[in-house]
């Protein structure tokens, strides 16, 4: 377990030392999960968002939403507008209509999604920082989730 809290934080680390976008107004993007935040899951996704407030200055805040009912309800409260995104399972993924950027975690057919309406209230440097950090964060998910 150590090993892979240490690899988390190594991949985000190389990922914080690249030059940051220079801040603007605040966004913040909501994104749900069906973890707690003490679980490997949420520790995860709390370094993801370290990443992206550091590299953005602060412009862009990743909030997570834990343990907020089922899959179902993620996907409605997306459509809704009241969720930017969420972590899902792959059939969850079947069951998103609305245009999105999946970020998906290797091997396991999940991924993060984001609305692509969310995604255009940032700068094209935000978006960027965004996509690059959700890949990692991803990719790290794969360790992390229960197997």
């Amino acid at each position: 377990m150590r090993f892979i809290i240490c690899a988390f934080i190594a991949a985000f680390s190389f990922i914080v030392s690249t030059t940051s976008v220079s801040a603007q107004d605040s966004t913040v993007i909501k994104i749900a999960m069906l973890y707690p935040f003490d679980s490997g899951v949420g520790r995860v996704f709390h370094s993801w968002a370290k990443a992206v407030g550091f590299r953005t200055n602060g412009a862009v805040q990743l909030d997570f939403d834990s343990n907020s009912g089922d899959e179902g309800s993620l996907i409605d409260r997306m459509k809704d507008g009241s969720l930017d995104g969420a972590l899902l399972t792959s059939s969850g993924l079947g069951k998103v209509s609305q245009p999105i950027q999946r970020f998906e975690i290797p091997g396991n057919g999940g991924g993060i999604v984001i609305s692509s309406k969310s995604l255009a209230k940032l700068s094209k440097e935000q978006r960027a920082v965004l996509v690059e950090t959700a890949n990692v964060a991803a990719k790290n998910l794969t360790r992390a989730l229960p197997h």
